[in-house]
């Protein structure tokens, strides 16, 4: 390992850097025959305890495989952690902010499911921030570049697949990255569909505002599209949507501190009260925006919403209401609840009992699946006895809200392994593949029975999602080729289909 004397920077009384070049510790492979070099490494040093982190390679890496980015405190635990699929010479990323401490930065280059290491590049740099330092030192910016690069090697392709890049065979990593299997062709479809969704959807408002319009609607904004919308975005890696989109959400909150349900075009509220759905959404956006763009406020964002759904839409402590206005009401939404959001919620709320509601959820909705088909309805009591909606005209059957269950219950399989949401899938997959794709219809009753005599995209991506519980599975195939290749339309389906195909790329947890 070759090791350089460190640099010592100052930056404007926040923090100060030390900055280490690495070796890095691999093995060569056995069959050899050309030559490679590590990533060179650039730090950045904001006015934050932030680090912006970039790897430059020296050959373009696949599109799909993993460039992965880890940081390790002194006692070796893991505080930071990114990855990309996009491909490419570099990857950035910037860190959430970090407490005083050393902390090493290694990556990783992953196949598409985690399953091959390529290359663990071990210490390529060891920075040490110290917060509000002093002497300060007075910088013609208020952040600092450094660059350090590792020792150059001489490992080998792998003879057996030389068109892939990286070559380097690597000491096995001391921490397992999160097993996310990416889809490539769902991902590369989600990107294509939100391009599409934002471009008929997505309207100004002001400077630096958007909203989501339903054009079959009169063009009115509900909250649920602007939960969408910034879902979207946050996957989607598009800041100044989701600022837009998420700057409209906050113009419109209501008393209680979530935003108003429905706004017409003109800017008025014609829809008091919230949505939990939607309120649950763009909690969950504005935790995924604090991961991926950390500093800006989302995090602190989040944990307001997350108090204000607790102190208004939580009956009995176990599950939630369909809004704020509804009170201790006993009728749900099965297609509002989402346990993984909520597990998400105790993480960045530091507050448990969302745990418990995300359990008390999961078992909820694995008792009120039916039996045979997995399916669940529109609405229900707590109690499983069918509820009196009157506005919707198949309250207790497997209908227009319903469809999102099994594309939230899918979210929740991929991120935490559920098997209460695995229990539910399994059924409704098992279901929809003795229909068979060709044959079935939006909207079952729950035993089974077809509402209408049509299908549209909102359904297909449902199915979809269903089908997912067993990737591998001629149906989960067969229904995910449908939906890649289907043409949406109309808000509601084409946001949902762009949704479904970014859980089902695996970046969504």
């Amino acid at each position: 390992m070759k090791t350089v004397r460190p640099r010592k920077f100052i930056l404007s009384g926040l923090l100060s850097l030390f900055i280490l070049s690495a070796g890095v510790l691999i093995r060569i492979p056995i069959s050899s025959a050309a030559s490679t070099t590590p990533p060179q490494i650039s730090t950045t040093a904001p006015t934050s305890n932030t680090l912006d982190i970039t790897l430059t390679f020296s050959q373009s890496v696949p599109q799909g495989n993993i460039i992965d980015i880890e940081l390790y405190n002194s006692s070796h635990q893991k505080s930071f952690q990114a990855f990309s699929i996009a491909g490419g010479t570099t990857y950035s990323v910037t860190t959430t902010v970090l407490p005083a401490g050393t902390y090493t930065i290694e990556a990783g280059l992953f196949n598409s499911n985690w399953s091959s290491n390529y290359a663990w590049f071990s210490n390529l740099s060891t920075v040490t921030i110290f917060s509000a330092c002093g002497p300060v030192v007075t910088q013609p910016s208020t952040s600092l570049t450094t660059s350090a690069s590792p020792s150059n090697l001489t490992p080998t392709p792998v003879a057996s697949n030389p068109a892939v890049m990286p070559t380097i065979v690597a000491s096995t990593p001391t921490s397992s990255p999160q097993a996310v299997n990416i889809n490539l062709s769902a991902y590369n479809a989600a990107q294509s569909a939100y391009s599409q969704w934002k471009s008929i959807y997505v309207r100004p408002v002001s400077s630096g505002m958007f909203r989501v319009v339903r054009p079959e609607n009169n063009n009115d904004t509900v909250s649920e599209g602007i939960g969408y919308g910034m879902l979207l975005s946050a996957f989607a890696g598009d800041k100044s949507t989701f600022d837009g989109l998420w700057a409209y959400g906050q113009k419109y909150m209501d008393g209680k501190g979530l935003m108003n349900w429905d706004i017409d075009q003109n800017g008025n509220v014609i829809g008091q009260g919230s949505a939990t759905d939607a309120d649950e959404d763009m909690t969950y956006a504005l935790i995924k925006a604090n991961s991926k763009w950390p500093g800006n406020g989302y995090d602190n964002a989040a944990r307001n919403l997350i108090t204000h759904m607790k102190s208004t839409e939580l009956i009995n402590g176990n599950y939630l209401n369909p809004g704020d206005n509804w009170g201790q009401t006993d009728v749900i939404n099965p297609s509002y609840l989402e346990p993984s959001y909520y597990r998400a919620f105790a993480q960045i709320s530091g507050d448990s009992q969302w745990n418990s509601i995300a359990n008390a959820t999961s078992s909820w909705l694995n008792q009120a699946a039916n039996s045979s088909t997995g399916l669940l309805p529109d609405w229900l009591n707590s109690n499983f006895s069918n509820a009196n909606i009157s506005f919707d005209q198949y309250t207790n059957d497997f209908y227009y809200d319903a469809v999102r269950t099994p594309i939230r219950l899918l979210l929740d399989y991929k991120s935490n392994g559920d098997p209460n949401a695995e229990n539910v899938l399994q059924k409704q997959a098992n279901f929809f593949s003795k229909v068979g794709m060709s044959n079935l219809k939006s909207g079952y009753t729950l035993s089974g029975q077809p509402l209408t005599s049509y299908l549209d995209t909102t359904f297909i991506a449902a199915y979809a999602a269903a089908g997912q519980v067993n990737p591998s599975s001629t149906y989960a195939q067969q229904s995910l080729t449908n939906l890649i290749n289907n043409s949406p339309t109309g808000y509601y389906g084409t946001s949902l289909r762009a949704i479904t195909l970014y859980i089902i790329s695996g970046i969504a947890q």
